[in-house]
């Protein structure tokens, strides 16, 4: 006689499946549940059991983890519950338990203790007590597990959001340390004085562009873009001011460049961009200035004056030719040269400039390539009789130079 297989451990679904939808008998349904082969039909079998003691035993005891999440599911008992939010060795039926927990204490300690954020966000979430959210916020770091913070930012903004007492909800905003929960605390803030003391006072960018976005006062937006211990959110203030006469103190004054150059893309006077592309100290703020600048007069200053790194941005706003040739006489870089005489085209000033070149004694060459000639990138020298030479006749020249280094 050969082994009977009963229908239910069938691996053909629809045949296992009507095994089950027969079977009456409470505890059959329970050895389908631990045992069949298949997930569809240990799930069938559980959806079939109405007796709470043989669905706390499958939901505790059973082996396959979605036979135990479907008895979870039907589970009544808040103490069967609990042993299997704090026992079960798979956190997707811990976090089914969760969800069904009552007892807030219990929920308090799942939030802070189980191994799985996931878990930990179920129990934190469920919590309804204002005073708890706060302490456990006040609590919360941004990296306490291994798996990363405590809590997820959907976690923190469910929470944040349970809180109603303003004055609550303003302290977050102020002063706990998790970045998230003081932004969607601030999206809860409507006070512009309270906005603008956390847009002075906090370090972080982002929950200071979140205070900002909410201010509508243009003088409290003054106040942060002078004053704010951030500079990001200083040279933000400024962007979200329309016109304002701090611009040309804060552009000459603040002791960063991005906030500088912040207030620079505001100015309109371009006598006072040249100034600051004249004398900033940084490139930043100094190429902000020129990019600004539209004035051919104002512009050929800043040639007379030499400022040959900026020439490629001059290039750009269509000078006069004899500005053109101001530059190609000016500057030292054979590179910028040859694109400089490129743009000339009045025969006046290629004269003027032929000219000049042929009293200096040397202009420089940069390789662009890293592997140009087997070496890396060199500035080199090159005599201005090479200069006004052919291009084969400057290659050689610099393949000479490689050669003796």
């Amino acid at each position: 006689m050969g082994f009977f297989k009963s229908a239910w451990m069938s691996d053909n679904k629809e045949k296992a499946l009507r095994a089950v939808k027969k079977e009456k008998n409470q505890n059959k349904l329970a050895e389908m549940a631990k045992t069949a082969l298949l997930p569809e039909v240990r799930s069938a079998a559980v959806k079939q059991i109405t007796i709470q003691s043989i669905l706390a035993d499958i939901a505790k005891n059973a082996s396959p983890e979605d036979a135990r999440s479907e008895a979870v599911k039907k589970l009544e008992s808040q103490n069967d519950l609990t042993n299997i939010a704090q026992c079960d060795k798979a956190e997707g039926v811990r976090k089914l338990a969760v969800a069904m927990i009552e007892d807030e204490t219990i929920l308090i300690d799942i939030a802070k203790c189980d191994a799985c954020r996931e878990v930990r966000d179920e129990a934190f979430i469920r919590i309804s007590d204002e005073n708890t959210l706060l302490e456990m916020l006040r609590n919360e770091k941004r990296w306490s597990y291994d798996d990363g913070s405590r809590y997820s930012d959907n976690a923190i903004e469910k929470a944040v959001a349970k809180i109603k007492n303003q004055q609550s909800v303003q302290l977050i905003a102020k002063t706990f340390e998790r970045v998230d929960a003081r932004m969607y605390a601030i999206r809860r803030v409507s006070d512009q004085v309270i906005l603008s003391e956390i847009a002075q006072s906090d370090g972080d960018f982002e929950v200071v562009k979140e205070a900002i976005e909410k201010i509508s006062d243009d003088e409290l937006l003054s106040d942060i873009a002078q004053t704010a211990m951030c500079a990001e959110g200083r040279a933000f203030a400024i962007s979200q001011l329309a016109d304002s006469s701090l611009f040309e103190n804060i552009a000459i004054n603040d002791d960063n460049a991005s906030v500088r150059r912040a207030a620079v893309q505001k100015i309109g006077d371009e006598r006072l961009l040249l100034q600051i592309a004249l004398n900033d100290v940084d490139s930043i703020v100094r190429t902000a200035a020129i990019r600004k600048m539209e004035t051919p007069a104002l512009l050929a200053k800043l040639v007379v004056k030499n400022h040959e790194d900026y020439f490629s941005i001059l290039l750009d706003k269509h000078l006069p030719q004899e500005v053109l040739a101001d530059m190609a006489i000016l500057t030292p870089h054979f590179s910028q040269y040859q694109t400089i005489i490129s743009e000339i085209n009045e025969e006046s000033e290629l004269k003027r400039v032929i000219a000049k070149v042929n009293e200096k004694e040397a202009l420089s060459y940069t390789t662009e390539d890293p592997t140009a000639y087997g070496a890396e990138i060199v500035l080199y020298t090159i005599p201005i009789d090479v200069v006004r030479g052919t291009a084969e006749n400057r290659m050689n020249y610099l393949k000479r130079i490689n050669n003796s280094l």
